[in-house]
């Protein structure tokens, strides 16, 4: 049958022609109608195919049939169809008989009871729109059900939904496959061969705590109906309306590739950071064994300028050996710590400058910056140079003083590098952006060209070193 609208689609199976337009007259009353008036046994079977009507309403005495054999094929091929069906004798036996093959309501033929027609006829419409409304719900319902059932019959997962005892009430095609009398036994007796739930069992944990809850678990092979294999399992708890737990719904994806590969991954990753590890620590022992060969190189020569040549180098050297050396000492490739970098070179240049630095305090302030090796080491560079100057020239010969390096970083991601002595202070005539001496000019280069900084002297009462960059993108995470 079509759905309904506004207008009334009416058939009317009396083969009484005075009866039918009475009815129809009194209907039209009323209402806005359309009627199809049956006569005999061919327009009825023709109207019962094309089924254009929203109730039916059918005298009992046909000469062709009777009421009841109508109801009967009504009701057989269009059950939620509306029947009223007239009665001139007033049987009660008849209408009891009817009432119980489905009739939903029934009118006598007699200028007393006629009048009722309408009112059974609105009662009527009002039902026939409620089950027309229903089966429409229904079949929304059905649709959305079968589209559920399609989308979890797709999914590759194993998805079950199991009551409080752990037995499998529904499950999908893919959890069937695996085991296709799974319906009704309990979840880890269908799939793994358990008397008894898995220890940290995901779906018992989350009936218990009310939460959605996660396991990977290793299966062997003699448990799992895949094999040895490993299994994500998630518990999704399943409440009532009165948000009482009545089961959960299990989801289980066979992640075995996936663990394999992260293993493979780990494995590969342990092997490239011992690699690294030996790379870095043999750079360190290689720049260590320049350094103590420009060392011996110093202690025999008595040219002094060869001596602070040779002393320079071997600091610089040194310089990015330490460098090396925190990097094979950490468990990260990736940063290297400047407040720890400028204490260690400050003990390393006081024992090369030992004649003037066992007069000079020297302090590296506290910091908490780290760098990637890109940058760390042109910073390191320029740091060696900018406080070895302060140990070489801020003081005179068995001066007292102090030299004080820190580094920070700002809001701004900018790096700020400040190494101050309370010493003489650079000659006014020295300008640091102009200056052609081998320190000043190779700081000056490694801050603009490799950092892309600037830097500063900043005089009063001693010489201030200022040094500013940008952190790059990486180093900005470790903040």
């Amino acid at each position: 049958m079509s759905k309904m609208n506004n207008s009334l689609r009416l058939l009317l199976i009396d083969d009484n022609p005075d009866d039918r337009a009475l009815t129809i007259r009194e209907l039209k009353k009323e209402f806005e109608i359309q009627v199809e008036e049956i006569i005999d046994a061919e327009g009825f079977a023709h109207a019962l195919q094309e089924g254009t009507f929203d109730i039916v309403i059918t005298d009992y005495q046909l000469r062709w049939s009777n009421g009841l054999e109508i109801l009967g094929r009504v009701k057989s091929r269009y059950p939620d169809c509306i029947v009223i069906m007239f009665t001139a004798t007033g049987d009660e036996e008849i209408a009891v008989e009817a009432m119980k093959k489905g009739l939903d309501d029934y009118v006598l033929k007699s200028p007393k009871h006629f009048k009722r027609l309408p009112v059974a006829v609105n009662a009527a419409a009002k039902k026939a729109q409620q089950r027309q409304r229903l089966r429409e719900a229904e079949e929304a319902l059905q649709e959305s059900e079968a589209q559920k059932q399609a989308l979890l019959d797709g999914s590759p997962d194993m998805i079950i939904q199991i009551d409080t005892n752990m037995r499998i009430l529904w499950a999908n095609k893919t959890a069937l496959g695996m085991n296709p009398d799974a319906m009704g036994q309990t979840c880890h007796k269908a799939y793994i061969n358990r008397d008894d739930p898995c220890e940290g069992c995901p779906c018992k944990r989350c009936m218990d705590t009310g939460q959605i809850e996660m396991e990977i678990m290793y299966q062997p092979a003699a448990e799992c109906v895949q094999g040895e294999s490993y299994w994500e399992n998630i518990g999704v708890p399943v409440k009532d309306t009165a948000s009482r737990i009545i089961g959960a719904i299990e989801i289980n994806r066979n992640v075995t590739k996936r663990k394999i590969a992260e293993e493979q991954i780990k494995a590969s990753l342990k092997e490239k950071e011992v690699l690294l590890k030996e790379i870095h620590h043999r750079v360190k022992n290689n720049l260590q064994i320049i350094s103590s060969l420009l060392d011996m190189s110093r202690r025999r020569t008595e040219n002094q300028e060869a001596v602070d040549l040779l002393s320079d180098a071997r600091a610089k050297v040194h310089t990015m050996a330490l460098i090396h050396a925190q990097l094979y000492q950490s468990d990260r490739f990736d940063r290297i710590d400047m407040g720890r970098h400028i204490q260690e070179l400050f003990n390393f240049l006081a024992a090369i400058y030992e004649t003037k630095s066992r007069f000079v305090t020297y302090l590296a302030k506290p910091s908490n910056v780290f760098l990637e090796l890109t940058q760390a080491i042109p910073c390191a560079l320029v740091l060696n140079e900018v406080i070895s100057n302060a140990f070489k020239h801020a003081f005179k010969e068995g001066e007292k003083g102090t030299i004080e390096a820190s580094i920070q970083r700002t809001t701004d991601d900018t790096i700020v590098i400040r190494i101050k002595d309370d010493g003489k202070g650079i000659p006014e005539e020295i300008d640091i952006d102009k200056t052609n001496g081998l320190g000043f000019k190779l700081a000056r280069n490694l801050v603009r060209s490799q950092l892309g900084g600037k830097i500063r002297v900043e005089g009063n009462g001693g010489t201030e070193i200022v040094i500013e960059f940008n952190a790059l993108k990486e180093e900005r995470e470790y903040a």
